[in-house]
């Protein structure tokens, strides 16, 4: 949305899942021309994310690389496959680091009728 290149987070989100959200946005910013996203984008966009209100608030890291695969998907214009689930917390670098309760999260997923789960490469057993 128009704006000053301000991160806006609402919903029920821990301290380390803003920290991954800003992560996110800061790598988007580091790397917009690769994805052929404006570069004025930083400086004139607002970002706002926004975690749905549940029972269980969201505090994890592990949904770094989802965030930032909805950044690029909506600023870029190509949607994210639709079945799909991923983990992941994402550094400033660009990796994507391990994560625990694989066999919870994976589970979860079946029961929420996806069909793909991207794990990441650190999680391979």
């Amino acid at each position: 949305m128009p704006g000053a290149g301000a991160l806006v987070l609402t919903g029920r989100l821990g301290e380390v899942m803003q920290e991954s959200a800003q992560v996110a946005l800061s790598w988007l910013r580091a790397h917009a021309e690769r994805y052929g996203v404006d570069p004025a984008f930083p400086r004139d966009t607002d970002v706002h994310l926004h975690a749905q209100s549940s029972d269980v608030p969201k505090t994890g890291a592990s949904a770094g690389v989802t965030m930032e695969t909805a950044m690029v998907s909506a600023f870029t214009g190509r949607p994210v496959r639709a079945g799909l689930a991923m983990t992941g917390e994402i550094t400033l670098s660009g990796h994507v680091l391990s994560v625990g309760a694989v066999r919870d999260k994976v589970l979860t997923a079946h029961r929420c009728g996806l069909t793909r789960v991207i794990l990441p490469e650190g999680n391979r057993g």
